[in-house]
């Protein structure tokens, strides 16, 4: 299982405004026995009470950096699915998106119920992108220091 990351806004705050902020990040760090360095995998998901335009644009953005993007929205599958003609969910899988669907489990406070209705492409992040995305956020995701041997062997995963 992969550790996931929680962003509430405050701890995004403090980061510069052209910083990139998914809700949630999942992470994998793979340390090689035989080869030189370390490999990253990194899931992120924007959660949305709406599926819309904005929400797969948004979530589509973040490809640039991450293996595996997903949208989750407080939406019922079949409404996801229909939005716009069924052109916008067409549009996320064309996008390579996951998408989940989130309703609530039962009546009163049961918590989410979470039905994943698209599974998302693996992506395969620049160098550079992903490189500017973890310098960012290397605290949030407890990554070593820049100036550690590690950090020189990092690569992301897939290539």
């Amino acid at each position: 299982m992969l550790p996931v990351d929680y962003l509430p806004r405050a701890r995004r705050s403090c980061l510069p405004l052209n910083v990139e902020n998914p809700d949630l990040l999942a992470h994998s760090l793979s340390e090689f026995t035989c080869l030189v360095g370390y490999e990253i995998e990194l899931t992120t998901f924007e959660v949305k009470l709406a599926f819309d335009i904005y929400s797969v644009w948004q979530a589509a953005h973040y490809r640039r950096f991450s293996n595996y993007v997903y949208l989750a929205c407080y939406e019922a599958p079949d409404v996801i699915r229909s939005r716009t003609d069924g052109r916008l969910y067409q549009l996320a899988v064309e996008f390579g998106l996951g998408v989940l669907s989130l309703t609530p489990a039962g009546p009163g406070p049961r918590g989410l119920k979470c039905v994943e209705i698209n599974s998302p492409d693996r992506q395969t992040p620049q160098l550079t992108e992903l490189d500017a995305f973890l310098q960012d956020y290397k605290d949030v995701l407890r990554l070593p220091n820049r100036a550690s041997k590690m950090w020189n062997q990092l690569r992301p995963a897939g290539d």
